[in-house]
């Protein structure tokens, strides 16, 4: 009686101990959990003649806030999820370009941006701004961002 107890408290043991190991993928590797970082950019515009960020909220060192940090540098990471709300509205459509003048907009809240159907950026646009994915590729292109109406407007971007 004693043995049996006492395998089936060390089988118990056994049953906890490989419950705390971390779970593996089909293919023996660590499972890794996705990426859930979100960070929201809420900008404005001072008239027609610059942009401002009105706050970050999610992350540090996006961009500089407030009016006086006219068209800020912003610094976005790959693999985050923004969310930029754009409180100049229709009258400021943004959007975020490559460094070649040429080509067409990579997100636009104007025109048909060429990452939009990436599923993987999964851009999303409402009445307030637009939604993202920053993946590799489209930060490999992303250089600046843009009010359409606005050529003063313009700001870089930085991508990590």
């Amino acid at each position: 009686m004693t043995r049996r107890i006492t395998l089936m408290s060390f089988g118990l043991l056994a049953l906890l101990a490989l419950s705390a190991c971390p779970a593996e993928s089909s293919n023996g590797s660590d499972a890794q959990e996705p990426n859930t970082d979100e960070v929201t950019l809420t900008i404005n515009n001072i008239d027609a003649a610059a942009w401002y960020v009105v706050s970050v909220d999610g992350a540090d060192d996006v961009a500089a806030e407030g009016e006086e940090n006219a068209n800020p540098a912003w610094q976005l990471s790959v693999g985050t999820r923004y969310r930029i709300n754009n409180q100049g509205g229709s009258a400021h459509p943004l959007e975020l370009l490559s460094d070649d003048a040429t080509a067409p907009p990579l997100l636009s809240q104007a025109d048909e941006g060429t990452f939009e159907s990436d599923t993987e950026v999964d851009y999303k646009e409402d009445a307030d701004g637009i939604t993202f994915t920053l993946t590799q590729a489209l930060a490999d292109e992303l250089a600046s961002y843009i009010c359409t109406f606005h050529s003063g407007m313009e700001g870089s971007i930085i991508t990590e």
